[in-house]
């Protein structure tokens, strides 16, 4: 691994991401230890900016949204908000939803807020969190107790929350939600300092594909709690056409596999294809292995949408 005071802008970065390292850790890495965590936070929240802009113009987000129209979903739970895109297609698509989402990148919030407003849907953040360094890259996650308790719910209302923590008041709120409808997981990712976070350092976390796992899993059983009978749960993916049978069934026993200490019921899944932005700063796609734990070389690329029902 290449010394980090060695490296210039053009150096491949010291994380073995493969990338240049002005792409990738340099701002992090020049940022002190009480900003890095920000910057970690901008610096994704600006690639995933561009990243679901070339997604949105493609009509991926209306083709997600529009795989829920036999459910036509009253009250959605949105986790991870990103910049608001996957927000908007829900609206448009349903015109007459309420949207909860969770995200726990500020500047997402921030992006995605804007984004409504400029619409003229109304949409309110409530921040719960104080981020506190314990070293260089290492942070810590204080809840600010009470908060939800005294918010009134806009049309969209965006709440930072993150269900990998041990976060009591906001697993309690939305148990105590009005059942919900349908919950979307949409395209998840999570910036490049995630992985030294103290609240969540017992999963182990190395990469953004271990992440997005970790948080489906912990969904699945939130899903089960909150989800009204007949609802569902929706987990949508950036990985390969799912083109043989082999391929099929290879994401569905992933799906079954998690959704196994659950009452859920993992239905066929749909995919569209699409392709990545070719700008260097924006948010590429990292797989998720399948149950067959291979990982080959992608020829093209797809949108798959994983569907699962709570039963009647």
């Amino acid at each position: 691994m290449a010394s980090k005071r060695k490296l210039t802008k053009y150096n491949p970065c010291w994380c073995g991401s493969g990338q240049f390292y002005r792409d990738c850790h340099m701002d992090i890495d020049k940022a002190s230890k009480n900003d890095r965590l920000k910057v970690a936070h901008e610096k994704y929240a600006g690639e995933w900016g561009v990243s679901s802009s070339h997604l949105a113009d493609q009509g991926c987000y209306e083709w997600s949204a529009a795989q829920l129209d036999a459910y036509c979903p009253k009250r959605i739970l949105d986790i991870g908000c990103g910049t608001g895109e996957g927000l908007m297609a829900l609206i448009r698509r349903f015109p007459e939803a309420s949207i909860i989402s969770l995200e726990e990148n500020l500047t997402c919030m921030e992006s995605a807020k804007k984004l409504l407003n400029d619409n003229q849907i109304e949409c309110e953040i409530i921040p719960r969190y104080d981020f506190i360094p314990t070293g260089k890259e290492r942070y810590e996650i204080k809840v600010k107790s009470s908060l939800l308790l005294k918010s009134d719910l806009a049309r969209v209302t965006i709440v930072e929350g993150d269900v990998l923590l041990d976060d009591q008041e906001l697993r309690g709120w939305l148990i105590n939600l009005p059942s919900i409808d349908a919950i979307t997981v949409w395209l998840m990712g999570t910036h490049l300092l995630r992985k030294y976070c103290k609240n969540v350092s017992n999963l182990h976390l190395s990469s953004s594909g271990q992440y997005r796992l970790a948080v489906q899993n912990g969904i699945y059983e939130l899903a089960d709690q909150i989800l009204k009978p007949g609802g569902l749960l929706q987990i949508i993916d950036r990985g390969e056409p799912l083109a043989s049978d082999y391929l099929l069934h290879d994401c569905i026993d992933a799906h079954k596999d998690q959704a196994s200490v659950t009452s859920l019921q993992v239905q066929t899944p749909t995919y569209r294809l699409y392709s990545e932005s070719a700008r260097s700063d924006s948010k590429h796609m990292e797989t998720t292995l399948g149950t067959s734990g291979e990982n080959r070389e992608l020829t093209e690329l797809a949108i798959i949408s994983v569907t699962s029902i709570k039963p009647e």
